[in-house]
């Protein structure tokens, strides 16, 4: 039996309340059936199928590779006005907390890694945050399937025994990340529940193709008679005939015998289609694609290249970004910032992803992006060096800006249009 499923089934028989609800649907509930389809539902089984786990993979890492900061409101008076920004509160205990280490069993990274990675593994990702004297201490990732719903109560009752934590949490001091929901959104139900008949499609075609290739792509038929000289009956000796000569094509196949043969009147029938017949390269990339719809995965971030077209592979990660990462990022801020700071701080504080760090390996764009941002007066030389963890240099405070544009009220357009009107007047 899978982790996964021992611990729900373990914390299932120990509670029978009909108000508790949990985020476990089965395939069954939805109509799907049972057999396989239920089957590839379970966490650990549905990860061996490669297009699961790289999806997964994809989308855990890029959110956790961005990081959370913890923003501060402040002003400065710019133009005898007094302007409000948001900058990094760099020594807050909630920032060391987000940026480095969470809790004493894992970094800030596989916080966010595996609370992704729960989210479409088993529908729903919860954090504790653990006070000690009114201040925060921790953050602590439950175990799967440690933690159920009361909706009547609004309360979360939490019996995880990895991280020594129980009892009955009120829901605003529970971080509850969901998938999808089928129920107004208190409980979320994995993807792969509902990708569960996809999923058995793909692990069918995985085992005929590792059927295929066993003994040299071994084939399948039956012996007969040749059909030239008739016999009338099978009696005890043919039948014995034909058994022994079964054996040994059987044999002969098995020891991945290219030529082999049938001895007497006998002949073999294939019945078994070939690879190429079964078209089981076609089939495994329709199951790569409808994988990837289901996790909102562009089927080129799990290798499945389409085109090497550098133009196409930038418009995808783009589209990573903004279609399947930014609706992720917004709920992960909502939520750490609604239980974390409360709405009486947020207009004092933020938590936001740094969104900088997700082109960090691509050169190009990121020299491009810094570029523009000099040039536009958003960003200092020195700003951008200390970013790259470079030192800072005289004069790199300075904010610049391009001589290519000023503003439509400025001496030098004034000037130039006073100039263009004379010299107009001049020509009459």
């Amino acid at each position: 039996m899978s982790f996964f499923r021992s611990l729900l089934n373990s914390w299932a028989n120990t509670r029978s309340d009909d108000a508790i609800t949990t985020n476990v649907v089965t395939a069954e509930g939805l109509g799907f059936g049972g057999g396989s389809d239920t089957m590839v539902a379970d966490p650990d089984r549905a990860l061996m199928i490669a297009t699961v786990f790289a999806c997964v993979r994809v989308k855990a890492s890029a959110v956790a590779s961005l990081g959370l900061r913890v923003m501060k409101r402040k002003s400065t008076v710019v133009d005898g006005e007094s302007q409000q920004y948001f900058t990094e509160d760099i020594g807050n205990i909630l920032d060391m907390l987000l940026r480095y280490k969470p809790n004493d069993r894992m970094n800030a990274y596989e916080l966010i890694y595996n609370a992704v990675a729960l989210m479409d593994l088993t529908g729903s990702a919860y954090i504790i945050p653990v006070y000690r004297g009114g201040a925060l201490q921790k953050l602590v990732l439950t175990i799967p399937y440690s933690v159920t719903y009361d909706k009547n109560e609004n309360t979360y009752l939490v019996h995880d025994s990895v991280n020594k934590i129980y009892g009955t949490y009120h829901a605003d001091e529970i971080i509850h990340l969901k998938n999808i929901t089928n129920d107004g959104g208190y409980t979320g139900v994995s993807t792969l529940t509902y990708a569960a008949r996809v999923l058995g499609i793909a692990t069918n075609t995985d085992t005929t193709q590792a059927d295929q290739f066993k003994a040299g792509s071994t084939i399948r038929g039956f012996v007969s008679g040749d059909g030239g000289a008739a016999v009338k009956g099978w009696g005890q000796n043919q039948d014995r005939q034909l058994n022994d000569v079964s054996n040994i094509i059987r044999k002969q196949i098995n020891q991945r015998q290219n030529v082999f043969w049938v001895p007497g009147d006998m002949r073999f029938n294939q019945i078994s289609l070939s690879p190429a017949e079964l078209q089981l390269l076609d089939s495994k990339k329709f199951n790569v694609r409808e994988c990837c719809r289901f996790f909102g995965v562009p089927p080129e971030k799990v290798f499945e290249n389409n085109s090497t077209n550098y133009k196409a592979s930038e418009n995808s990660q783009t589209v990573f970004l903004s279609d399947c990462l930014h609706p992720l990022i917004c709920q992960f801020e909502s939520e750490f910032n609604v239980k974390l700071i409360g709405v009486e701080g947020l207009n004092k504080y933020r938590i936001k992803f740094d969104l900088s760090e997700y082109y960090a390996t691509d050169l190009s764009s990121k020299a491009n992006y810094y570029q523009k941002s000099i040039q536009n007066g958003t960003m200092t030389p020195n700003e951008v060096r200390l970013k790259e963890g470079m030192i800072p240099i005289d004069g790199g405070n300075t904010a610049f800006i391009s001589c290519n544009v000023a503003p439509i009220n400025s001496a030098k357009i004034k000037g130039e249009s006073t100039s263009k009107g004379a010299d107009t007047n001049s020509n009459e």
